[in-house]
């Protein structure tokens, strides 16, 4: 008697091996899944008391920068080290639209979302560099063409 098909053990591999990937792309989906289903964090700096409420700020913009989202929501830019401190877990030069930022509530002077049209009317720390290299080159009555292009280039 000749045998056909796979011995039944060799079934119940792959049957195993099937379920096991579709176990795992099932607990990626949820991992990956958005966050908004799960526990909120809650931000664990020493800089404000044990009884500190905070206000959640939802990075929106690409341009957002700590020190902008202090000055908008505390009036002060130099909030940002505040803010560092109350979410340890952000990179305070590395924001990404989606980021959760944890304000303490004894800090706030408005609790409106940060239009876009505040980011975008900063300017970057870079661009204002570029500007007074530009600034210093056209004082500088005495520079060269070729030095005025060197200082509009030095600020990376």
């Amino acid at each position: 008697m000749r045998y056909s098909g796979w011995p039944a053990t060799s079934k119940w591999l792959v049957c195993l091996a099937i379920l096991l990937i579709f176990s795992g792309c099932a607990q990626m989906k949820t991992f990956f899944k958005s966050d908004s289903n799960s526990a909120e964090v809650k931000p664990a700096g020493k800089s404000t008391s044990k009884n500190t409420s905070y206000y959640e700020h939802k990075v929106r913009w690409e341009r957002e920068t700590l020190s902008l989202i202090a000055k908008w929501y505390t009036g002060s830019q130099k909030n940002w080290k505040v803010l560092a401190k109350d979410n340890p877990w952000l990179e305070p030069n590395e924001l990404s639209i989606g980021h959760k930022i944890f304000i303490p509530r004894n800090l706030l002077k408005t609790k409106k979302p940060m239009p876009r049209d505040f980011v975008f009317a900063s300017k970057s720390k870079h661009e204002v560099q570029k500007t007074k290299a530009k600034q210093a080159g056209t004082a500088g009555g005495s520079l060269s063409e070729s030095k005025k292009v060197e200082l509009e280039y030095v600020v990376p």
